[in-house]
């Protein structure tokens, strides 16, 4: 699946993804910092209460194109008539007919399943990604668990003044700070945009902190 174009918030698709990756040199910002593993895939989900509604996904790989993925997600019927508090729209501003229609979790399982296939998954806050995944796969029969890479405990340890100065540690925060756009906060593929421009940022100006390797480490354990 390349991605669902003409999206709420048009910019966010798989297609503009790619773009943005090769106007970015991500290719080979990300082959010039050999500390990170390889595969990555970073990944962001939008969320009702309880289900997921969209994923968006960047998969980088040394010696291989970048791929990028993204779907709507219908959570089904039952969930299509709660109120948009239920549906979060305040914050992605996804409602019911936006993906009524789209496919199902069960749907999409395969083809995503395939794509995080042996790679570790990036994201901000990524156990709050892992839990989800993990809980969206094994409504379908299925195990799923990866080795996970958080931003937001990466930046708490790389950039540790921010704490001191009073400053946050969201992407709507770093960004700014770290002269990344995010092309659509809180939606899916902005946000997961915004996560790899983060970490090649992050590696980039903190290649020599002598603390570097032990934040990394520190980084792929799950939870905040």
């Amino acid at each position: 699946m390349v991605g669902w174009t003409g999206n709420f918030g048009a910019d966010t698709d798989a297609t503009h993804a790619l773009q943005w990756l090769a106007e970015g040199a991500a290719v080979f910002r990300y082959a010039g910092q050999p500390a990170l593993p390889s595969p990555l895939v970073f990944l962001d989900v939008e969320t009702t209460r309880d289900h997921i509604v969209e994923v968006a996904a960047v998969r980088l790989q040394r010696g291989a194109w970048p791929v990028a993925w993204h779907s709507w997600i219908d959570p089904g019927p039952a969930a299509r008539y709660r109120t948009g508090r239920y549906w979060n729209t305040d914050i992605h501003g996804l409602t019911a007919p936006i993906v009524q229609g789209a496919p199902t979790f069960a749907q999409v399982a395969p083809s995503l399943w395939q794509l995080l296939g042996d790679a570790t998954l990036v994201a901000h806050n990524a156990a709050f990604e892992h839990a989800q995944l993990s809980r969206a796969f094994a409504s379908v029969g299925t195990v799923w668990s990866r080795p996970a890479l958080c931003t937001l405990k990466l930046s708490r340890r790389l950039l540790p003044r921010r704490k001191q100065d009073g400053s946050g540690y969201t992407l709507e925060e770093l960004a700014p700070a770290l002269h990344i756009r995010n092309p659509a906060p809180h939606r899916a593929m902005g946000d997961v945009m915004c996560t790899v421009w983060l970490l090649l940022a992050l590696m980039e100006r903190c290649w020599a902190a002598p603390g570097l390797a032990e934040a990394l480490q520190d980084a792929h354990r799950l939870g905040t």
